[in-house]
């Protein structure tokens, strides 16, 4: 699976579009058919769910996860399709960046069928990581 080369400025420009999503989530309290109540997330009755959690910038994994499910990355997903990421999506691997703009495109793309949960490695700064190697 080949992830498009972004500037800088590409990259910031679809973390504002992703962020500007995850906020309007948080305050209508859904992302698409998707519900979130007082810290769980309700499924719809129907459908199909992709559960992925603790990438920790491993691409190959994650490529893996997303070829073996048919998912591409700028591809609609079947509308009863759902991908629920728990978080932990950097750190450790080599990839972190490559992974957090794969799964920043797959929001963008699927607003309504891609959900984002923040892990411990995107804690608040009270709540610290380690290794937090992102920055190097």
């Amino acid at each position: 699976m080949e992830l498009p080369q972004l500037s800088s400025e590409e990259f910031d420009a679809l973390l504002r579009e992703v962020c500007f999503l995850l906020r309007r989530e948080r305050a209508e309290g859904r992302c698409g058919a998707l519900r979130f109540e007082g810290g769980l997330v309700k499924l719809p009755s129907s459908g199909s769910l992709i559960v992925i959690g603790d990438l920790h910038g491993d691409w190959e994994s994650f490529e893996f996860i997303l070829r073996k499910s048919g998912v591409g990355l700028e591809e609609p997903l079947s509308k009863d399709l759902y991908l629920l990421f728990l978080g932990d999506y950097v750190d450790r691997g080599l990839h972190s960046v490559e992974v957090l703009q794969a799964i920043l495109m797959l929001k963008k793309h699927n607003p309504g069928n891609v959900a984002l949960l923040r892990g411990n490695h995107e804690g608040p700064k009270d709540l610290p990581a380690s290794p937090k190697d992102l920055p190097y």
